[in-house]
């Protein structure tokens, strides 16, 4: 796994103790106590992993989006369903772009400004195209195929391009405003 920041506040003992796997709090370049939906002022602007295609690593990737949308502004409940929409991304990604081949790479990226929070994979596996998939409805009987509907359902936008080699999935979700969390 390698770990990129992208912010000017990350510092090398938080770059350092990220790598000696102590948490996402340390990956996002923040320190504990701080209230959920507050933005911390030294969390990195942007947080770029790059993540071996092994299933075991979804708990690291559900930790590090959750803690990050909690810390963009998201509530508890909008940040459990952005990790479940990125979880099943990165499923799909492990299963269907590699084929469940566990020795690939993804580059899950997270940014964040005062409007929205937005993640992108990248992963160099087979050519996807989201056209081509049908949208499964949550109350048909059969397993698989909810993911694509997951992800839009939860995100207010989902775009999958293909870059050369590589498949991008770029999914944004708006932070409520202020107006709307009050009522």
């Amino acid at each position: 796994m390698q770990l990129v920041w992208q912010g000017p506040q990350a510092s090398p003992r938080q770059y350092q103790s990220a790598r000696e796997g102590r948490g996402p709090r340390d990956i996002l370049g923040l320190e504990s106590g701080l209230p959920a939906g507050r933005r911390h002022p030294h969390m990195a602007d942007e947080v770029e992993i790059t993540i071996t295609s092994h299933p075991r690593w979804l708990r690291l990737v559900r930790q590090v989006i959750r803690e990050y949308a909690l810390e963009t502004g998201f509530d508890e409940q909008d940040a459990h369903a952005i990790t479940l929409a990125v979880g099943e991304a990165v499923g799909n990604i492990i299963k269907h772009s590699y084929g469940g081949r566990t020795d690939q790479t993804f580059v899950l990226r997270c940014k964040a400004d005062k409007s929205a929070l937005e993640v992108s994979l990248c992963d160099n596996g087979e050519p996807f195209d989201p056209d081509k998939q049908p949208l499964l409805p949550p109350d048909e009987l059969r397993p698989g195929g909810r993911g694509l509907y997951l992800m839009k359902a939860i995100m207010d936008e989902v775009n999958y391009r293909r870059e050369g080699e590589s498949n991008v999935v770029q999914m944004r979700k708006l932070l409520p405003s202020p107006a709307l969390k009050s009522s």
